[in-house]
């Protein structure tokens, strides 16, 4: 693991500590409001920590097999959850109920697999792989990011096209992290290459 990927992890998760701090004392944002970029702080946080100690325990001694079950669980069932809570903040959804539905057996799901194996598994070597059901993780992803981008775009027109930059960042942002996680395990390591490209 590159130090520069731990630092990156390191400054981000002070970042959203130093936001949430901004947040508290913004005595025009509504209380509702605030507790849900707290909620999204601390999954962001939870994520990046958990998506951190998996890579560091990935191939380490076996004896920390549960542990990395355990981070990776947690990394890959706040991730689509952080998105449609974002979507939320910026306009209330439509159909809440049936989304935070599908976003919570998504959750459900990646428990499952922690057990069983189908979305992510994690062998004796305690080698992190992606199993045949990965792409349930990546529609719950991708449809998040979707939802968030369908929401920018609806208050983009109604602020003269004010986001429109970051309606074509987004994408190109999500792009690259998606392609950083599918890269394929490398055949003589069996462990996943950590390039960008």
């Amino acid at each position: 693991m590159s130090d520069f990927y731990s630092a990156t992890i390191f400054l981000s998760v002070f970042i959203m500590i130093i936001m949430d701090m901004l947040v508290s004392g913004n005595d025009l944002m509504e209380h509702d409001k605030k507790q849900t970029v707290y909620t999204i702080s601390v999954l962001v946080i939870a994520c990046m920590v958990s998506e951190w100690f998996g890579v560091w325990m990935n191939g380490a001694d076996p004896s920390l097999r549960t542990l990395h079950i355990l981070v990776k669980t947690i990394e890959l069932s706040t991730a689509p959850i952080i998105t449609v809570l974002c979507s939320d903040l910026m306009t209330p959804l439509k159909h809440k109920k049936l989304i935070y539905t599908l976003i919570g057996v998504h959750a459900g799901l990646e428990v499952l697999s922690a057990f069983f194996g189908f979305i992510f598994s994690v062998d004796a070597q305690n080698v992190y792989h992606h199993e045949t059901f990965y792409w349930v993780y990546v529609l719950a992803y991708a449809s998040g990011v979707l939802l968030f981008i369908g929401q920018l775009l609806s208050e983009s027109s109604h602020h003269h096209g004010l986001y429109r930059a970051l309606v074509i960042i987004l994408p190109v942002f999500s792009s690259a992290g998606y392609s950083s996680s599918t890269v394929p395990e490398c055949a003589s390591c069996g462990r996943a290459q950590r390039s960008m490209f």
